[in-house]
C-alpha cells in the first residue's frame, strides 16, 4: 500500500504524495479496556491541531485534527514498527503529511527518520499510519524518545496556514510476564493486556484491528469508549465522533 520513496539521512525516507492512509470511517469498535499508564511522564506539544493564520482551506475544530496519544502525549509501544493513529475533521485540505523524528537532547535538533505525504478526502473519522518494516526502515530502537508530527497542507507555498498535531511514542522491551499473558489471552483479550500494562499504541492497534473485523459488536464500542476516556486518555470527543462519523 505504500510506495517507497527518498530517505532523508541515514535513516529517513520521503514517500511520494498520494500514498494511502488507512482509514476506519464509519465503523463501531471491547469492555474492560481502561488504560492504565505504566509512568507519569509529560511531553510538549499539542495533540490537537493548531493553525498559526487563516488560510484558503477549511477544518472542523470540535474536535479539531488530534493524534490519539494519551493526556501526557506519550505513549509507549513493543512494536519494532508500530501504527499512528489520529482523528481526521472533515476539512477542505489537499495534503496531509506524517514525520517522525527521533528526539535529541533540548539544545539539538529532532531528527527526522521518517516522512509520509498523502492526498486528503476531505471526510471525517480515524486514520492510521504504520511504519513500514523493510531495509530502508531501521525498527524504532528501544528506550528511544519519538515525536510524531501530523500536518494538513493546504498550499505549500504558504506553511503558515498548514494545520498540525504531534505525539510521542516510545519502544519499550515487554517483560517475561507481558509477553505469557499475551500468549494465554485469546485474540479478543489482547488488547486489554496492552491496556492495563500501559502499552497505549499495541492497545489501540489491537482494538481498532478487533473493530475492522467486527463492526457489529456492540461490546468492541463499548471497549473504543472505555479505551478512549480512561483519565489518562481523555479523548471522550473522539469517542463520540467515531461512533457517528
Amino acid at each position: 500500500m505504500f510506495a517507497p520513496g527518498k530517505r532523508m539521512g541515514p535513516f529517513c525516507r520521503n514517500l511520494l504524495a498520494g500514498i494511502a492512509v488507512v482509514a476506519f470511517l464509519g465503523q463501531t469498535l471491547p469492555a474492560s479496556s481502561q488504560f492504565r499508564p505504566s509512568h507519569n511522564i509529560n511531553k510538549p506539544g499539542n495533540r490537537e491541531g493548531l493553525a498559526t493564520r487563516g488560510s484558503g482551506c477549511q477544518a472542523q475544530m470540535s474536535p479539531s485534527l488530534t493524534t490519539l496519544v494519551p493526556t501526557s502525549n506519550l505513549g509507549s509501544t513493543i512494536a519494532p514498527f508500530p501504527t499512528f493513529y489520529w482523528y481526521m475533521p472533515e476539512n477542505s485540505y489537499k495534503i496531509g503529511s506524517f514525520t517522525l523524528y527521533a528526539a535529541n537532547q533540548p539544545s539539538a535538533e529532532d531528527e527526522p527518520v521518517y516522512s509520509a505525504s498523502f492526498r486528503l478526502s476531505g471526510k471525517s473519522g480515524i486514520s492510521g499510519l504504520p511504519l513500514p518494516p523493510d531495509a530502508t526502515m531501521p525498527s524504532l530502537k528501544v528506550g528511544q524518545d519519538y515525536r510524531w508530527k501530523l500536518t494538513l497542507i493546504c498550499d505549500p507555498d504558504e506553511p503558515s496556514g498548514n494545520i498540525f498535531a504531534e505525539g510521542w511514542i516510545q519502544r519499550e522491551q515487554p517483560s517475561a510476564d507481558l509477553l505469557t499473558r499475551l500468549q494465554a489471552a485469546q485474540p479478543s483479550e489482547r488488547h486489554q493486556v496492552y491496556a492495563a500494562a500501559g502499552y497505549w499504541y499495541d492497545a489501540l492497534r489491537e482494538l481498532i484491528v478487533l473493530r475492522q473485523a467486527n463492526p457489529q459488536d456492540t461490546s468492541l464500542l463499548e471497549a473504543w469508549r472505555a479505551l478512549l476516556e480512561s483519565d489518562a486518555v481523555q479523548l471522550n470527543m473522539i469517542s463520540k465522533q467515531a461512533e457517528n462519523p
